[in-house]
């Protein structure tokens, strides 16, 4: 579902659950070593289909980049899980976001950043919904998937039964969209054009930018 709700396969809906069986896994696996190659194997599965696309410029970094992604993706997840089997579902849940939110932060500010997996870069195709990233930034949607997520996995675990998390749920989805038109509430564009000039030099930089001998 993480891979369907990328930008490229364009099912961002998915996103909204995306998260809710790795929850579920957790709520189900107490060993932490099952737990961590589970989440491993999901972040690696998200990672070669929405980034597979290096192989075209390397293979080798392509399947370093996607194995060295996947681990770093797997510790808040692992995190997560310490923290839930140690402190109960609520801390868990409370935990999964500020790790998450706190690789995001590191992923982004660090010589090994790699942006494009970043929660809130889902919604590239859905600006209109996102409007407010003015005030928050991306990190605002990674938070909103997240929150989305969580109480759609405590909605399940009631059985469907929590009028009131049922009802929590839908504000905490559509409230956003909400606010993102009323922030930009889709005046028309200006009509006037502008020219653009992109000039490409003629070298191949595989083997004329670059000295490597």
């Amino acid at each position: 579902m993480l891979v369907g709700a990328w930008p490229d396969a364009g099912f961002t809906i998915l996103i909204f659950v995306a998260w809710v069986p790795l929850l579920l896994l957790a709520d189900k696996e107490h060993n932490r070593i099952r737990f961590f190659l589970f989440a491993l194997l999901s972040m690696f599965i998200w990672n070669a289909g929405t980034t597979w696309w290096i192989w075209n410029a390397t293979a080798a970094g392509a399947i370093g980049a996607i194995i060295a992604n996947s681990f770093l993706m797997t510790i808040p997840l692992w995190g997560f899980h310490t923290f839930k089997t140690k402190y109960g579902n609520k801390s868990g849940l409370i935990s999964l976001v500020a790790f998450w939110l706190s690789f995001e932060c590191i992923h982004l500010n660090w010589q090994l950043s790699w942006p494009w997996l970043t929660l809130g870069n889902v919604f590239s195709t859905k600006t209109n919904w996102v409007q407010w990233y003015e005030f928050t930034g991306v990190s605002g949607g990674s938070l909103w998937v997240l929150l989305t997520n969580i109480l759609i996995f405590l909605f399940i675990k009631t059985r469907g039964k929590s009028v009131a998390l049922l009802s929590t749920t839908v504000g905490v989805l559509l409230l956003p969209i909400g606010l993102s038109y009323l922030v930009h509430p889709g005046a028309p564009e200006a009509k006037a054009t502008t020219n653009v000039v992109i000039v490409q030099p003629n070298i191949d930089p595989y083997t004329e930018k670059f000295d490597v001998a």
